[in-house]
């Protein structure tokens, strides 16, 4: 977390992190994302879990979340929402299978989903 303040005589002071210069609030576990965003990378960023509602994006312009090698093990249902044909990078991560009721409507939104490098297995 960063302690940060606007360079002007009214100085604002909030949490957060700068990824690739782009600000991401953390409020209550879930991220607040600029509208203009198209792309957020978190790559090894070591989340293990992903919560429901943890990304949910309503611009139209987002395109791509990587979550590459992040030790994500899980994906709770509606964890990640509003891809919109967008590309999800979850390879490299320690996915064993894809529980229908996370993944599903993840499908129906992404246009590339990403999965090589997890110890993926059928039935799980």
């Amino acid at each position: 977390m960063w302690e940060l303040s606007a360079a002007t005589s009214n100085s604002c002071y909030f949490h957060g992190v700068i990824l690739h210069g782009v600000i991401i609030l953390i409020i209550g576990g879930f991220y607040m994302l600029k509208k203009s965003l198209r792309r957020l990378d978190l790559l090894k960023s070591n989340l293990k879990n992903i919560p429901e509602r943890t990304f949910e994006f309503s611009s139209s312009s987002f395109r791509e979340l990587v979550l590459t090698s992040s030790n994500i093990s899980n994906i709770e249902p509606n964890a990640i929402k509003g891809l919109k044909a967008g590309s999800l990078w979850l390879n490299g991560n320690l996915l064993k299978g894809l529980d229908e009721s996370a993944f599903r409507p993840i499908l129906t939104e992404v246009g590339s989903l990403y999965l090589a490098g997890n110890p993926l297995s059928c039935g799980v």
